[in-house]
């Protein structure tokens, strides 16, 4: 019988079991008994907390985003009474901290997007991330510009840090996080202009 509990803590160890596993061979990889091996379970075990591969994919994927925009209105509510400016640079900061920047979770990263190309609950996880990033982004934009000019500025930044995401996940630690963030706030600073 398992503990009382035990579920969050035992879903939040197959999730990081498949960061692992991704990390290591790319999404493929990430099987139920590799993702089994890796966390010293049985693969009944996952198939009991998430169903199948696919849920498992899934809800290591919903972690991802939960925690990246935990992070993010954390970043934006420490700016609260602080300039646009300041408060997007926040949100870019967060894109390119250390937590985001982690081998393992950049590789995951790409792989879902790959990914979710292919298969439309990862396309949707997707879209939700994009739809998410742009409301946040043409929030800020919106206080101090026309709402079309912030819709298409906020598209502009979105790109600008998925693409400076993207080079910097293919990298790897040859990437400066320091530079990126710079170059993306000269970008914001132009954009406001």
């Amino acid at each position: 019988m398992p503990k009382v509990g035990m579920a969050p803590v035992r879903r939040a160890q197959l999730i990081e079991s498949v960061i692992r596993c991704i990390d290591d061979g790319g999404l493929s990889k990430a099987t139920f008994k590799s993702v089994s091996q890796d966390a010293g379970v049985s693969a009944g075990i996952i198939a009991h907390y998430f169903g199948n591969k696919q849920g498992l994919i899934d809800a290591t994927m919903r972690h991802l985003l939960k925690n990246l925009f935990a992070d993010l209105k954390m970043a934006v509510s420490a700016f609260d009474k602080s300039s646009v400016q300041e408060r997007l640079c926040a949100m870019v900061e967060v894109n390119f901290d250390g937590s985001q920047l982690r081998k393992a979770i950049g590789r995951t990263w790409l792989s879902f997007w790959a990914e979710s190309a292919f298969q439309h609950d990862l396309s949707r996880l997707q879209n939700v991330y994009v739809g998410r990033m742009q409301s946040l982004l043409r929030h800020e934009f919106a206080k101090v510009q026309p709402r079309p000019l912030a819709r298409d500025n906020a598209k502009l930044l979105l790109s600008a840090i998925d693409g400076e995401w993207l080079r910097t996940s293919l990298e790897g630690d040859r990437s400066d996080p320091a530079a990126i963030r710079q170059r993306i706030s000269r970008l914001i600073a132009l954009l406001l202009n």
